[in-house]
């Protein structure tokens, strides 16, 4: 699982699955009512899940933004807690 912050996610996604040997598929995008809070969200993922799970020769950018799927559920739950609403 990769997550992150995107000013635009659909060129975010094409890039870097042109920079990684993995395909990269959008499961969602949150909003958040700022900037701060979005980076809240992503330092406390960064800071309470096993990260970097892909090697940086799999994914040139974004790699210590990976987790194992199993986290996926604590990624939203952290998402919303720092104010982060599901919009697709």
């Amino acid at each position: 699982v990769k997550f992150g912050i995107a000013n635009n996610a659909k060129n975010r996604i094409r890039s870097q699955s042109n920079n990684s040997v993995y395909s990269v598929v959008n499961h969602a995008v949150y909003e958040f009512p700022s900037r701060l809070l979005c980076l809240r969200a992503e330092r406390e993922c960064k800071q309470t899940l096993v990260c970097g799970v892909i090697t940086k020769l799999e994914m040139r950018d974004g790699y210590t933004e990976t987790t194992h799927l199993s986290n996926l559920n604590s990624i939203i739950e952290i998402y919303e807690r720092n104010g982060g609403v599901f919009c697709h």
